[in-house]
């Protein structure tokens, strides 16, 4: 197994392709954004996906899996032979195992912080099902957190769980098969992800043939080696849902276009139409504000208004506009006191092809 020394995380560190969380003695490395946007994918930054080491004894405390693409995301990528196993991909956050050098409980982490919203979530459902469960010191366990609190794109309902994954040996590097999973997961009376009967080629056309509910599958081939295949409604759904920052609603509402939420699944689109709702509210009561504050004012000259409103901000111009016959865009304005800048075409602020 290959695991990067402290002296080349750090240089990557220093290069902002990972990320560094420290818990006392430990420390989890992750890739960062950087690193993601640049594809700057080699054996180190594909070892930080969530590794933790003690900083002291150079013990490896957590060894997930190592960063694995999409199909067909590197066109340069050889498979390897052999007939992989497919695998349900959840949609959730990957919670990684380690015991805690003070209490010795299995505690978990995310791959980015041992701090994370995931993490906590993921620690309280291993407290209240399977705090009995006796994990080999030597195994790393990887699970899905599904839970409303990790929620992506599918809706579990107020299901609540860890769906393990994978195991592997954190001193060794062996990755355990998918049926020496299974039988530890039964044995521990956790659930696992699910097999999916069928070839790589076969799954890719399933995939995209897949509700939004289903992210996609896992492929894993006997000597470890892992891609992801998605579902398209799916990616089409988070990508859109990547985007919908309170500007971009904003973007939305200025443009008239609330027919993009309708690519949405009902539980997000009116979790966004209510956003756009107050947005609307806000504005039609700043424009009574603003009528009752043009009123005294509308009889008066130009020059007579520009003496008395005409460093008021915003409203001030707005009136001097009025008096002047000049078109007057409230909307504009509106979304200007609360949005920096002017509003953005959508193909800006939400690519054309995300809807």
């Amino acid at each position: 197994m290959f695991i990067p020394s402290f002296e080349t995380l750090q240089s990557y560190i220093d290069r902002g392709l990972v990320g560094q969380t420290d818990m006392g003695d430990l420390s989890i490395y992750n890739y960062t954004v950087a690193c993601q946007y640049s594809h700057a994918w080699d054996d180190v930054t594909k070892a930080c996906r969530g590794l933790v080491l003690n900083r002291v004894t150079g013990e490896v405390v957590a060894l997930p899996f190592g960063k694995f693409l999409n199909y067909g995301e590197d066109p340069e990528q050889v498979l390897p032979d052999g007939i992989p196993v497919a695998t349900v991909k959840y949609d959730g956050s990957l919670g990684i195992s380690f015991c805690h050098p003070e209490t010795g409980d299995i505690t978990w982490t995310t791959r980015g912080s041992f701090y994370s919203t995931q993490a906590a979530c993921a620690n309280r459902l291993w407290k209240a099902s399977y705090a009995h469960v006796q994990i080999p010191n030597e195994f790393t366990l990887m699970a899905e957190i599904i839970s409303p609190e990790t929620r992506v794109v599918v809706d579990y309902g107020d299901r609540e769980d860890l769906v393990l994954l994978g195991i592997r040996n954190r001193f060794t590097g062996e990755d355990l098969s998918y049926e020496e999973v299974v039988a530890w997961g039964q044995k521990w009376g956790i659930p696992v992800t699910e097999r999916v009967s069928g070839d790589l080629e076969s799954l890719v056309k399933l995939a995209k043939t897949l509700t939004h509910d289903n992210e996609g599958f896992v492929l894993r081939w006997p000597n470890g080696f892992r891609v992801k295949v998605k579902g398209q409604e799916y990616c089409l759904v988070a990508r859109i849902l990547s985007r919908f920052t309170p500007r971009t609603i904003g973007d939305i509402w200025y443009h008239d276009r609330v027919d993009i939420f309708d690519a949405l699944p009902e539980t997000h689109r009116q979790e966004y139409l209510k956003a756009l709702a107050e947005l609307r509210q806000g504005y039609d009561t700043w424009m009574q504000e603003f009528e009752a504050f043009s009123q005294p004012y509308l009889h008066l000259t130009a020059r007579e208004a520009a003496a008395q409103v005409g460093g008021i901000k915003p409203f001030g111009s707005m009136v001097l506009a009025r008096i002047n016959g000049r078109h007057l865009d409230t909307r504009k304005t509106f979304y200007k006191s609360r949005f920096p800048g002017d509003p953005r075409p959508l193909e800006v602020s939400l690519d054309d092809d995300a809807f």
